[in-house]
């Protein structure tokens, strides 16, 4: 899982905390940290904007831009294809020395005087996000001319990669982690405000309405934007898609990725001109169970998608979509991990790996981010309104006593540091009147608890092992005198007893031969064996005294002249009774 430290600082204020300090306090809540990478901008890059761009006369791939830096114009030589007059771009200034060691001097390129460099994020040691240069947009900042780049948040990050163990995936998100850090640190979550659509005109209702049965493991929202031919993801999200490694091709899938990561809320999104016959049709979507268990999302006879599992082509958006349906979902981690654990072949995406280890079920904090953020953008006209097929299943309650919890533990927590810490952590709680008795309910992101241990668990990650007093192993052993135990010294003693005056102690089996022990005129159990050893050992043996006979008699004949031997085991009633 990648996270920065900006990206968190968007959720919780983590300004007092170096980097070092979240790395330490998210290893002891047990988010254990694989690496960190400092990134940052080398010095002497600064913020431009092209005033002119023409081609060289010299060269056919090359061009000439004038370039506004602030306090002068500088020319430069540039052989990026995206090379264009009217954007702002990241200077390399004479001095600057790049990530890979080059150091920025004056040059001529086919005769042409070129007074710095317009730089690629890839050398500017950023993930790569084009096949040019860097076009910078407000999204990172307000863009002042000759300003270092490096003082923009984005582009002087620190980069955390967390290793996490299969049952966490409530922290498979930046807003997870930030969660778990909110508790740990003891700082508030930033809420994020639904926007104003009182004055909206358009409705989502006019587009689309959603059908479906009341789900106990699932929910799912939908809302609708219209897309204008100038839309585009802005630098700073185009940045973070590539920091995660996005596969996307497009600008709004690669945005909804970007936010899953964000929130652990699953996005995907609908071409509505591919299911509707005109930009003004209505179309009905319905969430069916299929015959696996699995919901599928359909317009008609067609299947869009399976819910946390996989998406269709047919009505994906594409870079010439002009609106579009947009999916938040939420499917139980269980359900998703049986139906793909019974069927190894079912196709799957990139979101089947969270959906089986648990997404982000709180939708609208999610819808509320990614709408804040159409709103911002002048080529996006969302519409108002939400669809929406809430979880009905209850949340489930776990009772235990602060008693029981401090006996795991080893220390003595308090009831009240208890519920503190549950609460931060999002559990509902409520208590007995005398607080002995404390009943917590489990929040959906928190499948993985299912008993009070799981709840120690919880106050020890947070409280820190390292703050729990060592204290020195008390061995007790219990008296288990038994009378299981008195039979056996009882056995032991007799046998000691024959074995030292001169007798040889003698073993068989269980069963016994029923020919014999009727000449013995022994009485024996009338039921036979179902599956002897042989037709000689097919009755469990009412006495020891014809194996001992047998025994003394096979002595004899290999010349022996004293025999002396004793049994010690157990016999079978005719009743069938020990």
């Amino acid at each position: 899982m990648i996270i920065s430290k900006k990206w968190l600082n968007e959720i919780i204020d983590l300004s007092n905390f170096s980097t070092e300090q979240i790395c330490q306090k998210l290893n002891s809540i047990g988010l254990e940290v694989d690496s960190c990478t400092n990134i940052k901008v080398p010095n002497n890059i600064v913020v431009g904007y092209v005033k002119s761009c023409v081609k060289h006369e010299n060269s056919d791939h090359l061009h000439v831009c004038e370039v506004d830096v602030g306090d002068k114009i500088l020319q430069i030589v540039c052989g990026a294809k995206n090379a264009t007059a009217d954007i702002y771009v990241a200077v390399a200034m004479v001095g600057a020395v790049m990530p890979n060691g080059l150091e920025i001097k004056e040059a001529k390129l086919r005769g042409v005087q070129s007074s710095g460099m317009l730089c690629s994020s890839t050398e500017l040691g950023l993930p790569k996000i084009n096949d040019g240069i860097m076009i910078l947009d407000d999204s990172i900042g307000e863009l002042v001319l000759g300003k270092a780049l490096n003082e923009f948040d984005i582009f002087d990050d620190d980069i955390i990669e967390i290793e996490l163990t299969p049952n966490r995936g409530d922290c498979l998100s930046i807003y997870g982690i930030a969660r778990d850090l909110s508790c740990a640190l003891d700082l508030i979550l930033r809420d994020e405000k639904a926007i104003n659509e009182d004055d909206r005109q358009l409705g989502i209702g006019r587009l689309v309405s959603v059908h479906c049965e009341a789900l106990i493991n699932g929910a799912f929202a939908y809302r609708a934007i219209e897309i204008g031919e100038g839309f585009k993801e802005s630098l700073k999200l185009a940045l973070r898609a590539a920091l995660i490694g996005s596969q996307k091709t497009t600008n709004l899938e690669r945005l909804l990725e970007c936010l899953t990561h964000y929130t652990g809320v699953i996005f995907r999104a609908y071409d509505h001109g591919k299911l509707a016959s005109s930009s003004d049709e209505k179309i009905a979507l319905t969430i069916k169970k299929l015959e696996n268990g699995a919901y599928g999302i359909h317009c008609g006879d067609r299947l869009l998608s399976i819910a946390g599992i996989s998406q269709n082509d047919d009505a994906r958006v594409d870079e010439n979509s002009k609106i579009a349906i947009i999916e938040a979902s939420y499917i139980e981690p269980n359900l998703i991990s049986e139906i793909l654990g019974n069927n190894k072949d079912i196709k799957k995406d990139e979101f089947a790996y969270r959906s089986t280890r648990g997404s982000e079920p709180n939708l609208n904090y999610a819808m509320n981010i990614l709408f804040n953020i159409f709103t911002k953008n002048n080529n996006i006209t969302p519409y108002s309104g939400t669809q929406q097929v809430q979880l009905s299943r209850e949340p489930i309650a776990i009772g235990f006593g602060s008693s029981e919890i401090s006996a795991m533990i080893g220390m003595a927590i308090s009831s009240t540091d208890i519920a503190r810490i549950l609460k931060k952590l999002g559990f509902e709680i409520s208590a007995t009147s005398d607080n002995e008795q404390i009943y917590a309910k489990v929040p959906l992101w928190r499948h993985d608890i299912v008993n009070s241990h799981d709840i120690c668990e919880e106050i020890v990650r947070i409280i820190g092992i390292d703050n729990i007093p060592a204290k020195a192993l008390e061995f007790s052993e219990k008296n288990r005198t038994n009378e299981s135990y008195e039979r056996y010294k009882l056995s032991r003693n007799i046998r000691q007893k024959a074995a030292n005056l001169g007798f040889f102690e003698s073993v068989h089996y269980l069963f016994d031969n029923p020919i014999e022990l009727k000449e013995l005129g022994v009485v024996c159990s009338s039921k036979t064996l179902l599956n002897p050893i042989n037709s000689e050992l097919s009755v469990l043996k009412p006495t020891l005294i014809n194996h001992l006979l047998n025994a003394a008699s096979f002595n004899i004949k290999n010349s022996k002249r004293s025999v002396k031997l004793f049994e010690f085991g157990d016999v079978i009633s005719k009743d069938g009774l020990q």
